[in-house]
């Protein structure tokens, strides 16, 4: 088995400190830090994921009902958090898109709708490949509507919906499990208070109708 190496970077205070305290102890960094990913995975084996379900349906637009000629699709993802997680925590997680490039071309693409978007600054993602994309969203009710747009030009194919629904599972999953274990940073979880305030404008603005597929 070939080892992989890994590199951080930390500011020199932060850094510091963490050597201080690492050296101190009479071990090194590289052991700190492989104990810490070994205890992570340990960790994933505890958790009770059982009932957790991931709800993705998938819905062609006839050409007459479409937007634009790009806009094939309408994505539903219904979320059931694991046991000891509510709706409400679930809401407070910010959510990140996958993206569907072949080398630099952008083959298909999933946005959220608008009510979804996560954008306030400390908590925006944007997408590194293409311009205007917003990649974080957050969950209403354990809800996450979106459009699927079609760039390849191809015609409607499963593997389509396939490569989609895998990519969207995994990414919830793994995005719920670093959250039950501590892994998930700052930046990624919304405060009460904002879950709150979005909710209110959703509230005011009449809500939406939810459909499912």
């Amino acid at each position: 088995m070939s080892n992989s190496t890994l590199s951080v970077r930390l500011s020199t205070d932060v850094m510091e400190s963490y050597r201080n305290l690492i050296e101190g102890a009479g071990l090194t960094t590289s052991q700190h830090t492989r104990s810490l990913i070994e205890n992570v995975l340990i960790s994933i084996g505890k958790l009770r994921l059982e009932d957790m379900k991931i709800d993705f349906k998938y819905s062609w637009l006839d050409s007459d009902k479409r937007i634009y000629p790009e806009y094939c699709g309408v994505v539903v993802v219904n979320v059931t958090p694991p046991s000891g997680m509510t709706l409400e925590d679930l809401s407070r997680l910010v959510f990140i898109i996958p993206e569907f490039f072949n080398e630099n071309r952008e083959l298909f693409r999933i946005d959220s709708h608008y009510y979804h978007r996560v954008t306030a600054d400390a908590h925006f993602i944007e997408s590194s490949k293409t311009r205007r994309c917003v990649l974080s969203f957050r969950m209403i009710k354990g809800k996450w509507h979106a459009g699927f747009y079609n760039y390849s030009f191809l015609d409607r194919t499963p593997e389509f919906v396939s490569m989609m629904e895998e990519k969207v599972k995994t990414m919830i999953t793994n995005t719920i499990v670093c959250f039950l274990l501590g892994q998930l940073p700052p930046s990624r979880i919304l405060d009460l208070a904002q879950v709150q305030e979005e909710d209110e404008i959703f509230r005011s603005s009449g809500g939406i109708q939810y459909v499912d597929l």
